[in-house]
């Protein structure tokens, strides 16, 4: 691989939907696997629930949850407290999101190598039915990676896209992505090349 597709890879920002916990929780934890095997760190983004869910399926791995997390290789942060650091008046901050998520960003990434990112702040906007603030949300987090090497799963619950007015949202989420993770098939596709209703 030369350096180009290295710095295309790093870079993705990857959409995931999923069926239920279960898929959520056994995604994230082989993500975060993924890179805390080369010694590399990983930050999650999630509810209090999930979180712990995330925690318990890396310690069934094998992973010292306690030891990572110590080290700062591993963080797992409240979905709901990081939203509330950078929102403001149900509109994302940029300023703000900067300083909070950015600054988690800036401080794991100089202590490691590469970072892998999982994110569902976008899933809690949109089951809000905050739908705008969640594509802003997306939007900047493509702005932050323009200036971080940094991996980025964003996990959506499956049911928000049931409607026919949420398949016009996913087209909008998916234009905001580079690629879309396909659950049933386990493998990860370019969004242009992404099929809607597959």
């Amino acid at each position: 691989m030369d350096d180009r597709d290295e710095t295309e890879e790093v870079r993705a920002h990857v959409l995931q939907l999923f069926e239920d916990d279960q898929a959520r929780s056994d995604a994230v934890t082989a993500f975060s696997s993924s890179f805390l095997m080369r010694d590399e760190a990983v930050l999650l983004v999630a509810t209090a629930e999930h979180g712990r869910s995330f925690d318990r399926g890396l310690r069934r791995l094998g992973f010292d949850v306690d030891g990572l997390k110590a080290r700062g290789q591993l963080r797992i942060a409240d979905a709901d407290e990081v939203l509330a650091s950078f929102m403001r008046s149900s509109t994302p901050d940029a300023t703000r999101f900067l300083d909070s998520v950015g600054g988690i960003v800036r401080e794991m990434e100089g202590q490691f190598p590469k970072l892998g990112v999982y994110g569902e702040m976008v899933d809690i906007l949109w089951a809000c039915g905050n739908r705008h603030a969640a594509l802003e949300l997306e939007s900047l987090w493509n702005d932050l990676m323009t200036a971080h090497g940094f991996t980025l799963l964003c996990g959506y619950a499956k049911e928000r896209f049931a409607s026919p007015e949420d398949k016009v949202g996913l087209r909008e989420v998916c234009a905001l992505h580079t690629h879309i993770a396909l659950a049933t098939q386990c493998a990860i596709v370019p969004a242009r090349d992404y099929r809607f209703g597959s």
